[in-house]
């Protein structure tokens, strides 16, 4: 796979960023959250900013020459301020705190809005933190590892993804589980041993069937946050099986289909 430059990479994850907001912000209307009228249920859609967020996709999965992306993406800006969408505020911590050269034991990173990958023992020195200074907002711990979960506390779900052989592990079965949870949950931190194969891999296929991107786009956008993210070849055989179920068309996807 030829591999996404860094500015290119950036703007895969800027539709990521914008992609996951939007999406978001629609999911709460449809729950009766006050962004919409009266707090009734309602699809609140921008037909206009749906328009040049599908362009700017586009522009990012073809590589398209970097002053292109550029003003597409101020052309994005610019619709946002007219049509009053108050996505970059969700997502800003994501965009500008690119951290390429990144990728450690003791740290988490964030792959896409709301989904943090990082390391079993990441996690339990976060944990032993959280004991002191307690999370602000209520988090699900995704358990890839073939390890005993991390303890928890109250506040926190848990998923096991139970991945006790590679060679049979349900990507589908699984990024079904995640959008689920995601749907009542929005943050999700995923973890295996050492955060780099099979929690990495999760992620990119989270990222493959939630934002529409190909295999390679998925793997530059995680491997951006996590550069030593690094799928066995078991994991990468089966990545690969699935983005082929996928059956991925950029150029007829529907970014926005009905929630």
């Amino acid at each position: 796979m030829e591999s996404y430059t860094a500015i290119q990479t950036r703007a895969l994850r800027y539709f990521a960023a914008l992609h996951a907001a939007y999406m978001q912000k629609r999911g709460m209307s449809l729950g009766g959250d006050d962004a919409s009228p009266h707090g009734a249920p309602f699809d609140l859609r921008c037909p206009s900013f749906e328009l040049h967020l599908e362009n700017f996709y586009l522009l990012a999965v073809h590589k398209a020459a970097d002053e292109v992306v550029a003003d597409a993406q101020r052309d994005l800006h610019a619709v946002m301020v007219e049509e009053k969408l108050s996505l970059l505020p969700r997502v800003r911590s994501f965009i500008t705190r690119e951290r390429f050269d990144v990728a450690v034991h003791t740290d988490k990173q964030q792959v896409v809005p709301g989904m943090w990958l990082t390391s079993a023992l990441s996690l339990h020195a976060m944990l032993a933190l959280d004991e002191t200074s307690p999370p602000k907002f209520r988090r699900t711990l995704v358990c890839c590892t073939k390890r005993e979960p991390a303890p928890l506390l109250e506040s926190d779900g848990t998923i096991d993804l139970m991945v006790d052989d590679e060679h049979t592990i349900d990507f589908a079965l699984i990024v079904k589980r995640l959008r689920e949870r995601k749907a009542v949950c929005p943050y999700m931190i995923v973890y295996c041993d050492s955060g780099i194969s099979l929690s990495g891999a999760v992620c990119i296929a989270y990222i493959m069937a939630t934002h529409f991107l190909p295999l390679d786009a998925a793997m530059a956008v995680v491997r951006a946050a996590r550069r030593l993210v690094e799928p066995s070849d078991v994991l990468l055989s089966s990545l690969q099986a699935y983005a082929s179920k996928l059956k991925l068309d950029v150029e007829s996807v529907d970014l926005f289909e009905p929630l």
